[in-house]
């Protein structure tokens, strides 16, 4: 009887679970950054837009049009190093083109119409474009308006002080301009860059240390995070708020002026003969000897 009574209470034996087959191995997956999402679409556009035009016209794939984007484009490159600082601290400059529009046409009147010598135009065009951008900032701090709106009011009013310095466009003829527009850096493979981009990869590096080594950087990032969490920090806000603006009008417009002036003015014979063709310009070198500032911003 207990020989049965055992066997009733004996739990069932577990079955046997069937065999796993092994896994096979997966296909590695490739994961991007979020945060260099953009950067990384950035730069595949640009390998296609790229690629495209070596197939389409002849000459088009070479270093020295390669280096020519830098050549031409080193004044964006100068304005949105300024503007990065803004928009990481989560604010927005409407006014860096009207700015740099203003600079140019006071820089051209006071060498051409009064004589001033180049070294105060552009000591000046950098006062005045850090000045737009430290009254901006502090009208965004103490008040408290948004900087689209504040910044739109600037740019509106650079662009009518342009028009009462002058209507018409103001050629440049300074030597001192000519000379340094003609100035070459040279690179193997026969080519070569121009001042401006010189500027601009100076410009870049002194952004990329304020921004990732010092205290105003890490200020920035944290502002842009979330401001009141900065200010309950004890972050400097209203300070490095102010500052931001100023530099983005500083760099943003008076060296932006500096190294428009140096692109509009630098000659055509140093291109590569295929870069030229590509171009639709001849080899020769080019009859205008002076650049003129735009009339309009």
């Amino acid at each position: 009887m207990s020989n049965l009574n055992a066997a009733v209470s004996a739990p069932p034996a577990p079955a046997e679970a069937p065999p796993i087959a092994p896994a096979l191995p997966g296909r590695p997956r490739v994961r991007v950054d979020a945060r260099l999402l953009p950067l990384a679409v950035t730069l595949a556009l640009f390998v296609l837009m790229f690629g495209a035009g070596s197939l389409l016209f002849d000459g088009f794939f070479s270093l020295q049009v390669f280096l020519n984007l830098f050549v031409d484009n080193a004044f964006l490159a100068i304005t949105a190093i300024g503007m990065t600082f803004v928009i990481l601290s989560g604010g927005i400059d409407l006014s860096v083109g009207s700015v740099i529009a203003l600079t140019t046409m006071l820089s051209a009147t006071l060498l051409e119409r009064h004589g001033v010598s180049p070294a105060a135009v552009i000591a000046l065009a950098l006062l005045l474009g850090a000045s737009l951008g430290f009254v901006q900032g502090l009208v965004i701090q103490t008040f408290q308006i948004q900087p689209f709106i504040v910044t739109l009011a600037g740019m509106f009013l650079a662009r009518g002080l342009c028009y009462l310095i002058s209507i018409d466009s103001i050629a440049i003829t300074n030597p001192f301009y000519t000379k340094v527009s003609a100035l070459r850096f040279p690179l193997p493979f026969d080519t070569s860059v121009s001042m401006n981009v010189v500027i601009a990869l100076v410009v870049l590096a002194v952004a990329v240390y304020l921004a990732h080594y010092t205290r105003f950087g890490r200020t920035v990032y944290a502002i842009g995070g979330s401001e009141q969490s900065a200010l309950l920090m004890g972050l400097p806000v209203a300070r490095t708020k102010v500052l931001i603006y100023t530099l983005s009008g500083s760099p943003g417009t008076g060296c932006t002026r500096w190294a428009w002036r140096w692109t509009r003015l630098r000659p055509r014979w140093w291109a590569a003969p295929s870069s030229l063709e590509v171009l639709g310009t001849s080899s020769a070198p080019s009859s205008e000897s002076s650049s003129s500032a735009p009339s309009r911003p």
